[in-house]
């Protein structure tokens, strides 16, 4: 029954218009949680995965949300920061267009947006295997990404990362890790704000005593 009823919202996202997905996304009815964006009336039907808050393979994770920083001074407005991001992709790219409209819309329609990626972007799909790491960052630059976490799959092609990185024309963080093509941190520029990324990479994903011997401790 609930892969019934899955099935059925995400054949009613995929055919919304964009009217109607604008009226979905109404700033003042949009509740968000980590993993997922609900709309109140109905709360289970944006699910997370690779294409940012729509449906998509479960074992992708994703979401969208607003970060309020207080004001610094009585007369200053507060900055207000949208973060999307998404993970463990693993060169599936089913819902590319999609992902790719929905972030245009909230690029559109929210004044500060991060678009990061949480890692695990290598490994895993048949796309990959046949294009490898080069294809994945031309697709991440058209997607419009600003920043990546290193995973532990991602590591398994650690001399592609420099190449890949300049191909999506954003950093691969980590600060536990050395390798070319990895950055420990970077610094952005949104609106008016500077806003400071890094990232960590989990010691126990890594495998084998090569990625081991890259992690830095300490």
């Amino acid at each position: 029954h609930k892969a019934q009823v899955r099935k059925f919202e995400y054949d009613q996202i995929l055919g919304m218009r964009d009217d109607m997905l604008r009226e979905y996304y109404r700033g003042d009815e949009l509740h968000t949680t980590p993993n997922q964006v609900c709309h109140p009336t109905s709360p289970e039907l944006f699910r997370s995965g690779w294409n940012g808050s729509l449906p998509c393979r479960c074992n992708a994770s994703s979401g969208v949300h607003d970060l309020h920083c207080a004001k610094e001074s009585r007369d200053e407005p507060p900055f207000n920061l949208t973060v999307a991001f998404t993970g463990d992709v693993h060169g599936f790219i089913e819902h590319s267009a999609q992902t790719l409209t929905h972030f245009n819309y909230l690029r559109g329609s929210c004044q500060n947006v991060l678009i990061v990626d949480a890692g695990d972007v290598f490994v895993g799909s048949d796309f990959f295997r046949e294009y490898g790491p080069s294809a994945m960052g031309d697709l991440m630059h058209m997607l419009g990404y600003n920043a990546m976490a290193l995973g532990n799959h991602d590591m398994e092609f650690i001399n592609s990362l420099p190449e890949f990185s300049k191909r999506g024309g954003f950093p691969v963080l980590s600060v536990n890790v050395r390798a070319d093509g990895v950055e420990s941190s970077t610094v952005l520029v949104i609106g008016e704000k500077r806003v400071g990324l890094t990232a960590y990479t989990v010691e126990e994903d890594t495998s084998n005593s090569r990625r081991r011997q890259m992690l830095k401790h300490g």
